[in-house]
């Protein structure tokens, strides 16, 4: 810890000032070469503390940056927006926390190091404009008073803390990402924004999947709002259930279940090519299981004739560890599979490999 220096604040007129010059190696960090605050209405014992109150702050905010702290060069105004997002305004919700002079002292200080990262990227925070709405200074302290996100750096953050799967995750992202490039990657997202975007997915998409990026979106803004990264009443995703609704003239291009005589004349085509995709068809015909199920069933999974599927996990708790009586017609593919089996305890049906998400099933399931 570095030697701090005692703060003497000075009254000019009505108001007590106070001035501390920031050691050399921190100014970039800060955005500025001096501290300077101003209030009024303090006794000289009041004034006295309350300087004592903010040097403490200010040096250890010194401290923790002569610690650990990083400056991170900025060369675009969404690069200074990042920084804003991941830094700054989270460091001013701690501060906000504790209040006071901590409180007052963090606001003075992000705020010029938000100018300061301004400048550098050739942005004038002192223009005529600069407030005009969607300018970048004006994006900036939006995003730093907590009424616009940028939604790409926060949405990394929901997901690493989310207790979902690997696939659930990236769809969420890919539809967050989709929402950016096709509303807005910075700001507030309007009920009428939501509800133009929203009808555009339905003119691309099943509503199965509107659904799920529209539930994906509302999740995503809940989490921004309950964490002060947007103002409450800001989530235009809740309540969208008409628009994930199918309409009376939608259904057209709806997968539908194929007929016994299609799935038997599948599997006769996929048998002169495809043996694997051939095998998993006619163990799904006679057993009901999902194909990644089928893809999972080891030798060990056989028992007489009796098989066990699931018990590697399934998408429901229904499908898992569930028993199946072996069919008298599926009972000889079955010892088939067995049979060529070459581990002790392989699968029965072969894969080529796993994808991203551990599935054995996707090879096969692109080929079918």
């Amino acid at each position: 810890m570095g030697q701090h220096r005692t703060v003497t604040p000075k009254l000019a007129g009505k108001a007590w000032q106070i001035r501390i010059a920031i050691p050399q190696d921190c100014r970039k960090h800060f955005g500025r070469t001096e501290l300077k605050l101003s209030k009024r209405d303090l006794t000289p014992m009041q004034a006295q503390l309350w300087a004592n109150k903010i040097g403490d702050e200010f040096w250890r905010s010194v401290d923790r940056f002569r610690e650990g702290g990083t400056d991170v060069s900025c060369t675009s105004v969404f690069d200074v927006l990042k920084q804003i997002q991941v830094e700054d305004r989270q460091e001013y919700i701690e501060a906000s926390w504790i209040g006071g002079t901590t409180e007052e002292m963090a606001h003075t200080i992000l705020i010029d190091r938000i100018l300061d990262r301004l400048r550098q990227v050739g942005v004038d925070p002192y223009a005529e404009d600069a407030l005009a709405p969607g300018a970048p200074a004006k994006v900036a302290l939006s995003v730093f008073n907590g009424e616009a996100v940028v939604y790409e750096v926060m949405a990394r953050q929901w997901n690493a803390q989310r207790g979902v799967s690997e696939k659930t995750k990236d769809q969420d992202m890919s539809a967050i990402l989709e929402m950016t490039r096709n509303i807005k990657a910075v700001g507030l997202v309007t009920r009428q924004e939501a509800y133009l975007y929203a009808d555009h997915l339905r003119a691309q998409s099943r509503p199965k999947t509107v659904k799920r990026k529209i539930s994906a979106l509302a999740g995503y803004f809940d989490w921004l709002i309950n964490r002060s990264y947007l103002p409450d009443h800001a989530n235009p995703w809740r309540n969208m259930r008409e628009i994930t609704q199918k309409s009376s003239s939608e259904g057209v291009n709806e997968r539908l279940p194929w007929t016994n005589q299609e799935a038997v004349k599948l599997h006769t085509e996929a048998r002169k090519s495809d043996s694997v995709v051939a095998d998993a068809i006619e163990l799904a015909m006679y057993t009901g299981a999902r194909i990644e199920s089928l893809f999972q069933l080891r030798v060990s999974d056989v028992h007489g004739e009796l098989l066990q599927i699931g018990t590697s996990g399934d998408k429901t708790a229904a499908g898992q560890g569930r028993w199946v009586p072996i069919h008298s017609a599926l009972q000889p593919t079955i010892d088939r599979l067995v049979e060529q089996t070459k581990e002790p305890d392989g699968y029965l049906l072969q894969s080529t490999a796993n994808n991203k998400y551990g599935k054995r099933s996707a090879a096969a399931g692109k080929r079918f």
